[in-house]
């Protein structure tokens, strides 16, 4: 795993077997939004790839569902899309190609529709939709 911090935003590479995931951590204290308090969406990120670090892949996917929804109220799309990839990558490590590539190809939906000017990013989830039927393939899945 490699980290580097650019000031408010640490971002994490993670090589599993040939699949790359990038996942950017940005510092959001505890929200209120409206009259509802909103559990703090990063800290349920870092719990999904804490859990992944310890191959506990059921229990990262499910707190990157939960920082998902969280985002959601947010309207923060590109973490949306970061927890969908932690999502895919849990899959791609559990032998689930066919999930792994359901949740990179909605990743690379909502990129499309919402992300403007992000190529890398972009290109980043075509890959990984690119190893994930490479593998299906080899694997007849």
């Amino acid at each position: 795993m490699t980290t580097m911090d650019c000031s408010t935003t640490r971002i994490v590479l993670t090589k599993t077997t040939s699949y790359l995931i990038l996942v950017l951590f940005i510092s959001i204290p505890f929200i209120s939004h409206g009259t509802q308090a909103v559990i703090d969406p990063d800290e349920l990120f870092a719990s999904g790839m804490k859990y992944f670090s310890g191959n506990r892949f059921d229990e990262a996917i499910s707190s990157f569902i939960q920082a998902e929804k969280e985002y959601k109220v947010l309207n923060n799309t590109k973490q949306m899309i970061g927890c969908r990839m932690g999502i895919a990558t849990c899959f791609f490590a559990k032998g689930n190609i066919k999930k792994a590539l359901e949740y990179n190809e909605s990743a690379l939906e909502l990129h499309i529709r919402e992300i403007k000017n992000d190529q890398k990013g972009y290109d980043q989830i075509k890959g990984n939709i690119a190893l994930c039927k490479e593998v299906m393939q080899r694997t007849n899945h």
